[in-house]
């Protein structure tokens, strides 16, 4: 009897025991899913605070990347005068370092009729015009020139390309609204991107701000007011072209509407007064050749469609000039580097042995 309860009691003990560490064990699988669950908490949270950093970061970048530039320019002796283009700043960068145009092929451009107007006479070439054909060029009443502008008799590329290929924004090129032009305009150097956060290309187009037409007539209000908007007045097509004038990338449209005040106004031998200037920003991306070597900018307008852009166009020269050089090896210059090389590796292998 004896020998049973003392069993009995050692049973009942060890259960005890059992029942113990059972509670211990659960106990401690209990509070260790609680600090598992707690981590998972915490990471997770962090996670979600480190992607609302750089879901933050992208849409600040994506919105610096959208915003306007500020334009800095000398002007001697008014909207008449040299305005010359001194820095431009973006994304809280500035540069004044400016890739210029230095060839123009132009693919086709309206003739200017010489029947027309009061001042056809060629021999009136003296920055007179008759208000016909496409491109042109034109100066400020009183700015320096390159070249005598255009007037009644078509440019060559030669004329367009010296008046783009310097930095008076007070020499551009002036499109009748009636006139078509498509023209390839080669820079100094090409480029490729450098991500910088500097626009590759700059337009500035005569008359922000002004008139609205339609079907070549200014429009008017049921008063007879002049309807004016906060844009430009002309849009200009873009695309990237390669050194042998092939376009690449995809079409852009500049439109008035996206244009911003580049804060200066110019008067031109082609126009009565002073007009404030309009601007655009183009980037490789914009242009879809990221990964690309671009030469030059195919600019074209279609008559009413784009209503006579008068425009300068500035490119920007990159941080990464080894981009820049349009010199590609020779096979002589290739055969030479691959003998010093192979000379160089045989060199290591005989010190290494």
């Amino acid at each position: 009897m004896c020998f049973y309860k003392h069993l009995k009691q050692y049973v009942y003990k060890n259960a005890n025991k059992r029942t113990q560490i059972q509670s211990q064990t659960i106990t401690a699988l209990q509070q260790r899913e609680f600090k598992m669950t707690s981590t998972q908490k915490k990471l997770t949270r962090l996670s979600a605070s480190v992607s609302l950093v750089f879901g933050t970061l992208l849409a600040v970048s994506n919105s610096a990347y959208a915003a306007s530039f500020t334009t800095t320019v000398q002007q001697d002796n008014g909207a008449k005068g040299d305005t010359f283009l001194k820095s431009i700043t973006q994304n809280g960068k500035t540069t004044d370092k400016f890739n210029l145009v230095n060839k123009v092929d132009i693919l086709s451009n309206t003739a200017v009729d010489k029947t027309k107007g009061s001042n056809a006479d060629a021999s009136l070439n003296k920055g007179v015009t008759n208000n016909t054909g496409a491109a042109s060029t034109d100066k400020g009443d009183n700015a320096s020139s390159p070249t005598a502008v255009s007037g009644v008799s078509d440019p060559t590329g030669g004329d367009i390309a010296a008046y783009m290929g310097n930095t008076n924004l007070n020499n551009i090129v002036d499109t009748e609204e009636a006139g078509s032009f498509v023209m390839n305009m080669f820079f100094q150097n090409q480029v490729k991107e450098d991500n910088s956060g500097l626009d590759s290309f700059y337009i500035f187009e005569r008359g922000f701000q002004e008139m609205i037409y339609k079907d070549g007539k200014v429009m008017k209000d049921e008063q007879g007011n002049v309807v004016r908007e906060q844009a430009g007045n002309s849009s200009i097509s873009v695309r990237a072209i390669d050194a042998a004038g092939n376009v690449i990338g995809k079409a852009l449209k500049l439109t008035k509407q996206t244009q911003t005040d580049a804060g200066y106004s110019i008067d031109t031998t082609e126009i009565g007064g002073a007009q404030r200037v309009g601007s655009w920003g183009i980037s490789l991306a914009d242009l879809g050749v990221s990964d690309l070597l671009v030469a030059g900018l195919q600019l074209s307008a279609n008559g009413y469609e784009h209503n006579g852009p008068d425009f300068k166009l500035v490119g920007r020269m990159h941080d990464r000039p080894e981009f820049e050089s349009a010199t590609t090896p020779e096979p002589g210059s290739l055969l030479a580097l691959g003998a010093v090389g192979g000379l160089a590796f045989f060199k290591r292998r005989q010190k290494q042995n």
